[in-house]
């Protein structure tokens, strides 16, 4: 965004929205009306004023706000950024009226009354006289071109709030060749969207955020035989951002398609994470389908052997501990012998989704052999159930999920959209892409208006404590993924 143009209805504030477009981007605003006009209300002649706005034009930086739809083409054709406000007609009446007596920086007088009958008729008379000439400049003009229409303030005061903000989506498109015990999503069924579904999901939400990066895949990356190409289209649908790699990678596909890696390394890909539960058996069965402990090993020498580092994650609970220290020695003899470079730790996962199934046999601070204690994930700030009880058990706040900076939105093969909080279940369930307008759903997802959210404010951490607390636990739990996990029990409770 460096040669921006705001034009739409006289009264629907573009002058304000440009002013708050040059705050946030820094660039030069021009107003035409104070190039054309003078105080006295006359105003320059013709040449002076085509001149003066080609310098402007030429320039490689520039906001300008205004139609005259006379140079609107020679504008197009050198903007890379249009603004439309399309407002309705007794909005922009308002907006003009608002404006009289005040002293405005984007015009030389000030307007005394609004008694004008040609503004007014101007203002009546724009959607269907002018409007649709300034849709066709620029849809002649505007290809390749970030477009933007919006037809109401609160669509545009939305887009400036969020100018700063990186929303990244990401989209079920594909599913997941595993069924991890541990999975903190959720289960669901593996579907192949339907043609056209990323470009959908995109174009959603582009009328709210200049900053996009989106990725096909919420489980397990390039689980799609084109994952090539898929990766260059998430790259091409992203806005102002790319997304990342994350240092993950399918470990099914590692070592079943030769050129995979490959591909990972053309993509710089430098480590890739490994997820263990446990030696063979173990392995196979939180991963949810038969040799993923042979493929998860094999997948590392692979890596290996191209230069990737792998770094492996184990998921520990009282079930696995014993072979989690086995796989810790053997990780270790890697290291020493293979890579030195290789990385390994230890954690207890958060309880939500399907781990929060495993809430039974989730690992006891006292039972963590000390063996894994220098490789355990925050081991020093681990607590207790108990304890986290004891720190909440006069908290009188609410459940707080901060909707203040960057954004992830997930969304599921049947187009449902969720905040990346917590796991995907119907409680979090917070508008369908198909089903709800953007204009009415962003604006609530943007202000918390859902319904696990609207919750959230009516309990207190103290009273989930109380109700599903347990003080006589020495489960280890992160205070963060504790609370999530006791207003998660409240969810389900208040849906049944």
């Amino acid at each position: 965004m460096k040669r921006v143009l705001v034009v739409g209805c006289p009264g629907a504030g573009k002058s304000t929205f440009a002013r708050k477009l040059r705050e946030k981007t820094g660039l030069p605003l021009h107003y035409l009306d104070m190039l054309w006009w003078k105080p006295d209300k006359s105003h320059i002649p013709r040449e002076e004023f085509d001149a003066k706005l080609k310098d402007i034009v030429a320039g490689d930086e520039w906001i300008i706000d205004g139609n005259y739809s006379r140079t609107l083409a020679m504008r197009l054709e050198r903007a890379d950024t249009v603004f439309m406000l399309d407002f309705p007609l007794d909005i922009c009446l308002a907006g003009a009226k608002s404006r009289v007596g005040t002293n405005r920086v984007d015009l030389p007088w000030v307007e005394d009354e609004f008694d004008s009958i040609e503004l007014a008729n101007w203002i009546v008379d724009f959607p269907k006289q002018e409007l649709p000439k300034v849709y066709q400049l620029v849809a002649e003009y505007g290809k390749g071109k970030d477009i933007h229409i919006f037809h109401t303030r609160a669509e545009a005061d939305a887009y400036i709030q969020n100018m700063d903000r990186l929303l990244s989506i990401c989209v079920d498109m594909y599913g997941c060749p595993n069924r991890c015990k541990h999975c903190w999503l959720g289960h669901m069924p593996n579907k192949k969207m339907e043609d056209g579904a990323d470009e959908f999901v995109v174009n959603y939400f582009s009328l709210y955020f200049d900053k996009i990066d989106f990725y096909s895949w919420l489980r397990e990356p390039d689980f799609s035989d084109d994952y090539r190409a898929r990766w260059q289209k998430d790259v091409e649908l992203s806005k102002n951002a790319k997304p990342e790699r994350f240092e993950l990678a399918s470990f099914w596909r590692i070592v079943r398609d030769k050129d995979y890696i490959p591909f990972l390394k053309e993509v710089g890909v430098k480590k890739v994470q490994l997820t263990f539960f446990g030696k063979k058996d173990t392995q196979d069965k939180y991963v949810g389908r038969k040799g993923a402990y042979e493929e998860a090993l094999k997948a590392t020498d692979l890596l290996m052997d191209a230069g990737i580092i792998p770094r492996w994650q184990c998921f520990i609970n009282e079930e696995n501990k014993g072979e989690i220290v086995e796989l810790y020695r053997l990780a270790m003899e890697i290291k020493n012998t293979k890579c030195k470079e290789f990385e390994f730790f230890v954690h207890e996962g958060t309880c939500d989704g399907e781990n929060r199934k495993l809430y039974s046999i989730r690992i006891n601070k006292g039972d963590i052999p000390s063996e894994l204690a220098p490789v355990f994930l925050n081991y020093d700030g681990l607590l207790t159930e108990r304890e986290c009880c004891e720190i909440l058990k006069n908290d009188t706040s609410h459940p707080d999920f901060d909707l203040s900076g960057d954004l992830v939105f997930y969304v599921s093969n049947t187009f449902d959209v969720y905040y990346n909080f917590t796991n995907m279940t119907e409680e979090w369930i917070s508008g369908n892409l198909k089903k709800d307008k953007p204009e009415e759903l962003v604006p609530r997802l943007l202000a918390g208006d859902t319904y696990a959210l609207k919750r959230a404010k009516e309990v207190t951490l103290k009273e989930l404590v109380e109700r599903y607390g347990d003080f006589s636990s020495d489960k280890v739990f992160d205070l963060d993924d504790y609370k999530i996990y006791l207003f998660n029990n409240y969810l389900k409770d208040a849906k049944e």
